[in-house]
Parts: structure tokens; C-alpha cells; sequence
């Protein structure tokens, strides 16, 4: 049917959230959490993805952009991605202008669409 015939699920790195147990809204990537999210960079293109849909929260669009920071695959914000257990405020997304200042910062920011 021409749709993809794999999909590889990427966890996020470890958040500020997960290192402290405190439920705080959209918590960034630790630091421990951007050396796992950027260990994975010389690996991930043998993976072939074709796209990349991304949480529209902040850990996995830190997590995303540094992963494949070395390849051309398109990143996209998607909703859909988004954790389930909304009424925790770890899972609350940040503001657009928000989310666009943490682009800024982030390789491949610049190519995030959505």
C-alpha cells in the first residue's frame, strides 16, 4: 500500500522530570539526557527513517534534533506523539514562542516543521 513497512520508536533522553520525580510543566532534557539523545547521532541514519514526528514537548524535540543532528531527515512536530497522561504537568507543551526559542538553540531546530 506504499505506506512505511517499520517504524523505530525513540525514547526521549532523560528529563530534568524523570532525574527529579518533581511534575514540572514541559521539563527539558538533564544533562545526562542530551548525552543520550546525542550518543545516538553517528547511529541513526542506518536506521533509514524517512521521517521523524516528534512530540511537540520540549524533551523530545531536544531529543530528536540532537539524534539526528548529522542526517536530512524531515522532523515534524506532531501531536499525535504527544504523551497520553495529560492531566501531569510534565506533559503540558510549552507556548509556541517558547517551543521557538528552544529551536533557536537546537541543531536542525531551524528544519522542525509543524
Amino acid at each position: 500500500d506504499g505506506g512505511p513497512s517499520r517504524v523505530l520508536l525513540i525514547r526521549h533522553g532523560q528529563s530534568e522530570a524523570n532525574l527529579t520525580g518533581e511534575d514540572v510543566p514541559d521539563t527539558p532534557l538533564s544533562d545526562d539526557g542530551l548525552v543520550q539523545a546525542s550518543s545516538w547521532r553517528h547511529e541513526i541514519g542506518r536506521f533509514g527513517a524517512e521521517v521523524v514526528l516528534v512530540s511537540p514537548l520540549r524533551r523530545a524535540v531536544q531529543t530528536a534534533c540532537l539524534a539526528f543532528q548529522d542526517t536530512s531527515t524531515p522532523l515534524e512536530l506532531c501531536r499525535c506523539a504527544r504523551e497520553m497522561w495529560w492531566d501531569e504537568r510534565a506533559n503540558t507543551p510549552s507556548s509556541p514562542a517558547q517551543m521557538l526559542e528552544l529551536l533557536k538553540r537546537l541543531p536542525r531546530g531551524g528544519d522542525v516543521s509543524g
